[in-house]
């Protein structure tokens, strides 16, 4: 059994785009600038997330699949359009028992938005996860500046996006 301790995860970024973009790219484009390596299924064909209060927010490993494959990774538990986005969840930790709370919080700025992050867990967590967990929190939130700045995207469904 691994140790029971607490990580915190805060980050933030600027975003050269107004607030509903970056809201809408987070919530109904994070299929596009999410994927590998932040993956509980690096076969995973789709990452999901359904912008309501209750909303899930998971992969699917088998288009085809009628049984459901996949892995919920966390359920909104709070969403206030453009500027609040918390969910709780594994997040890519279901190995182990951990609970978190992630959020995202939009503030407009003279230049575009500026997102603070939070990825708050307990649970079973080293010293290694936890530094694991900080770098691909910080290259998520450069995938997403960069696929609503460039229109470019890096995630499992990159292919939506147009050349």
């Amino acid at each position: 059994m691994g140790e029971i301790r607490s990580m915190e995860v805060e980050l933030e970024v600027d975003v050269n785009a107004d607030r509903e973009r970056v809201f809408t790219a987070l919530t109904t484009g994070t299929h596009v600038w999410w994927g590998a390596p932040y993956l509980e299924n690096k076969e995973a064909t789709d990452v999901i997330m359904e912008p309501k209060l209750g909303g899930h927010f998971y992969e699917q490993w088998d288009y085809l699949s009628d049984e459901g494959a996949g892995a919920l990774l966390g359920s909104v538990v709070a969403i206030k359009p453009p500027e609040l986005l918390r969910m709780r969840g594994s997040f890519g930790m279901s190995k182990r028992a951990v609970v978190g709370v992630v959020s995202f919080e939009l503030t407009e700025t003279s230049k575009g938005t500026h997102i603070n992050f939070y990825h708050h867990a307990f649970g079973e967590i080293d010293a290694e996860s936890e530094e694991r967990y900080t770098a691909g929190w910080d290259e998520l939130l450069d995938r997403l500046k960069y696929f609503v700045e460039e229109g470019r995207a890096k995630g499992v469904r990159a292919d939506l996006v147009p050349d």
